[in-house]
């Protein structure tokens, strides 16, 4: 499944980076409390130590989590 995910305000041509895919808009959180919100982990503890422990970086991300390869766009404008 694919997810895309906006924090923050962005500018007019920044929701060109999701080509067009439908795009949730989020609160500012850390990467275990949006892998929570997305329902990809049960509790925050399943991801303590990893390397998505942590706050989301400003910017552009692009990344895969999971068995399931559940791919995971985020642009994050401070």
């Amino acid at each position: 499944m694919d997810f895309n995910i906006l924090i923050g305000e962005p500018e007019g041509r920044d929701l060109d980076l999701f080509d067009g895919d439908p795009v949730e808009r989020m609160d500012s959180m850390t990467m275990p409390q949006l892998l929570r919100e997305l329902g990809l982990i049960k509790s925050l503890s399943q991801v303590k130590g990893s390397k998505y422990w942590g706050d989301i970086p400003d910017g552009w991300s692009d990344f895969t989590y999971g068995k399931r390869r559940d791919r995971i766009c985020i642009l994050k404008k401070g």
